[in-house]
C-alpha cells in the first residue's frame, strides 16, 4: 500500500436538522435538541445542568465526562447516597437550629477538598492548555450545607444541591485524569503523582476503583463545534470512552461548525 493511501475510517455519519454530524465512537442520542444544547447556563449554573448533553463549551469543557448514570457507592462516594426523603435522617436539631450530622459534614468537607486537590494537581501535571474562561461549577460547600438553618425544608434543599454538586466535581476529576499521559495503563502516572503530592495511598486506590476513574462507564458526551479550544485533546475523550459528535455546517459545504 502506498504511503499516502487513505486509511479506512470508522466515522459514523448522521444528518440531523440540516446539519451533518459525525462521530468516531457513538450513535446519536435518541433526542438531539439543538436549541436545548445551545442554551446559556444559569449564572452560576445549577448542579443538574451538568447532566444535559450540550454543545462544546470553552468554559466547561469537562462536561462530556459526566456519568450518564451516577452511582453514589463505594468507600469514597457511598456517604453521598441520599435522596430528599432519606436525607432527613442526616439532619440533627441542636440549639433551635438544624445541622447536618457532624460525621457526614466532616466527610463531605474532606472529600470536597480532596477532589479539588486532585483536579488542581492533575491539570497542572498534565500541562493541558485550557481555555482562558475555563471554570468549575459551584462547589458543594457553596450551597451552605455546613451552616445551621432555622427552616428544615430549605436546609434539605441546600443539602441535596450540595450532594448533587459533587457530580460535576467528579466529572472534572475524570477530565483531569484523562488529560494525563497513559491514564488507562496499569499503575498510571496520575496515581503516582497524587501520592507524591500528598494524597494518602488509600484515597488514591479508592479513587482509581471508583466511577471517577472507571472509563468503561457510560458518559453523556459532547457535541463539538469548531469554536471549541479543547479540540487538540479529543483523542483523550475518545480514549476515555466519552461520546464525541462533530457538528458540521451543512451537507453542501461540510464545513465544521
Amino acid at each position: 500500500m502506498p504511503d499516502n493511501a487513505a486509511e479506512p475510517t470508522t466515522l459514523k455519519t448522521f444528518y440531523c436538522d440540516g446539519q451533518i454530524i459525525t462521530s468516531p465512537n457513538a450513535d446519536l442520542p435518541e433526542v438531539v435538541d439543538h436549541i436545548a444544547m445551545g442554551r446559556m447556563f444559569n449564572e452560576p449554573p445549577f448542579p443538574g445542568e451538568c447532566r444535559e448533553v450540550r454543545f462544546s463549551s470553552n468554559t466547561y469543557p469537562w462536561l462530556g465526562f459526566v456519568p450518564k448514570y451516577p452511582q453514589w457507592q463505594g468507600n469514597l462516594f457511598g456517604k453521598l447516597a441520599c435522596n430528599k426523603h432519606t436525607v432527613r435522617s442526616l439532619v440533627e436539631w441542636r440549639k433551635h437550629t438544624f445541622y447536618l450530622n457532624d460525621e457526614v459534614y466532616q466527610y463531605w468537607r474532606q472529600l470536597e477538598g480532596s477532589l479539588v486537590h486532585v483536579v488542581n494537581e492533575l491539570i497542572a501535571y498534565s500541562g493541558v492548555a485550557l481555555p482562558l474562561d475555563f471554570a468549575k461549577f459551584p462547589l458543594p460547600s457553596e450551597y451552605n450545607y455546613r451552616e445551621g438553618h432555622a427552616g428544615l425544608d430549605k436546609f434539605i434543599k441546600s443539602i441535596m444541591l450540595a450532594r448533587d454538586a459533587f457530580l460535576p466535581l467528579m466529572a472534572l476529576c475524570s477530565f483531569a485524569i484523562a488529560m494525563t499521559a497513559g491514564f488507562r495503563q496499569d499503575n498510571p502516572l496520575w496515581t503516582q503523582r497524587l501520592v507524591q503530592r500528598g494524597c494518602h495511598t488509600s484515597f488514591v486506590e479508592e479513587l482509581e476503583k471508583s466511577q471517577v476513574a472507571d472509563f468503561s462507564v457510560e458518559r453523556i458526551g459532547v457535541f463539538i463545534q469548531n469554536t471549541w479550544h479543547v479540540q487538540p485533546y479529543v483523542d483523550r475523550f475518545i480514549a476515555a470512552n466519552v461520546p464525541v459528535w462533530f457538528v458540521w455546517h451543512s451537507k453542501s459545504t461540510f464545513t465544521h461548525q
